[in-house]
């Protein structure tokens, strides 16, 4: 009995732990690993961190969203022109950088 326990709660534990997919929300368009640069660009805009007219131009490299303090920060990695992978940061900030930058 112990035994059927075992697998059964082995079992559950790994139908519960499949991988997801990682996303970025921007407003109302949801945009998941694989998907384009282009996509990425018109659903969530110009990043606040990072070159957007690179990413279209070489298809890699890493770009950074601020959605304000009450919102964290992703950090957004492309490669071969397809989103790879996005991390969720600390929260965000008022100010974009540039406005930092200029003071």
């Amino acid at each position: 009995m112990n035994r059927l326990r075992f697998f059964l709660t082995a079992g559950l534990a790994l139908a519960l732990s499949n991988p997801s997919v990682a996303s970025i929300r921007c407003g109302t368009d949801l945009v998941v690993d694989g998907d384009s640069v282009a996509k990425l660009l018109q659903a969530c805009g110009e990043p606040d961190i990072g070159d957007a007219e690179a990413l279209l131009a070489f298809g890699f490299g890493e770009v950074t969203y601020n959605f304000g303090p009450t919102e964290f920060m992703v950090r957004v990695e492309v490669s071969d022109g397809k989103v790879e992978s996005t991390e969720n940061l600390g929260y965000g900030f008022e100010e974009s950088v540039d406005e930092i930058v200029e003071e």
